[in-house]
C-alpha cells in the first residue's frame, strides 16, 4: 500500500514510509480528491472540538507534513479547516467537482497544531521536564526553545489561539511560567477558576 501511495503521488523528498498502513487507503483516497478537484464527504469524522462523529462534505486541496493533517474547505461552513486523517473513517468521493476553489486558503498553523489567522507572540520559561515534553510531543517546538544559565528552558514563539499552548500548560502548571502575554495568563486563571476559557 506505501508503494502505492508513492508511486501515486510525487513522494521522493519523504522519509519512507510516511504513513501509517491503517491510513494509507484514505489518504490515496484524498490524493485522488486533489487531483481531480472532486469533492468528498469525510466519513464518521471524529471532531477532538465539538466532541461529536459526523460525515464532513468538503473540498480537500493540501496536506501538512507526513500527511497527518488535510487542509479542506468545508461546504457547510463555508470556512478553510484542517483535518486529522487518523480520524477520518472513510473517504467517499462524491465525483462533484470543485465549487470554492478560489476560497481554497491554508491558516497558519502552530506548534501545537492549532491553526488560525493571527501569530500571537508567547514566552513560556520551562523546566527540564516541561522543555523534553514539549520537544517529544510537538517536535517543531524545538526552534523555539533555548536553554537558559540556571537551568530553564525558555520557549519564544508564536501561537494561533490559546486553545494549544493553554491544555499544554494546564498540564504541567508546576512546570511552566507564563512570561507573555498577560492575555494567556489571564485566560489561565479564568480556566483554572472554574470560568469558560
Amino acid at each position: 500500500m506505501a508503494k502505492k501511495l508513492y508511486a501515486l503521488y510525487d513522494l521522493k523528498g519523504f522519509p519512507y514510509p510516511v504513513v501509517r498502513r491503517e491510513n494509507s487507503e484514505r489518504i490515496i483516497a484524498l490524493i485522488r480528491a486533489i487531483e481531480e478537484k472532486h469533492r468528498v464527504i469525510l466519513q464518521a469524522y471524529q471532531s477532538a472540538n465539538s466532541s461529536t462523529i459526523s460525515d464532513r462534505k468538503v473540498e480537500p486541496f493540501a496536506f501538512t507534513l507526513n500527511y497527518g493533517y488535510i487542509w479542506c474547505y468545508e461546504t457547510e461552513t463555508d470556512e478553510n479547516k484542517l483535518f486529522k486523517t487518523a480520524r477520518i473513517t472513510q473517504v467517499i468521493n462524491t465525483g462533484e467537482p470543485w465549487k470554492a476553489e478560489k476560497a481554497h486558503r491554508e491558516l497558519l498553523t502552530d506548534v501545537f497544531r492549532i491553526s488560525g489567522e493571527q501569530e500571537i507572540p508567547v514566552k513560556l520559561r520551562l523546566s527540564m521536564r516541561a522543555a523534553n515534553l514539549l520537544m517529544e510531543e510537538y517536535p517543531q517546538s524545538e526552534e523555539y526553545i533555548r536553554s537558559e544559565p540556571n537551568g530553564t528552558y525558555l520557549y519564544d514563539g508564536w501561537v494561533s489561539s490559546f486553545e494549544g499552548v493553554g491544555r499544554f500548560i494546564l498540564g504541567l502548571p508546576d512546570d511552566i511560567e507564563v512570561m507573555e502575554p498577560v492575555s494567556l495568563k489571564s485566560q489561565l486563571s479564568a480556566r483554572i477558576s472554574g470560568k469558560k476559557f
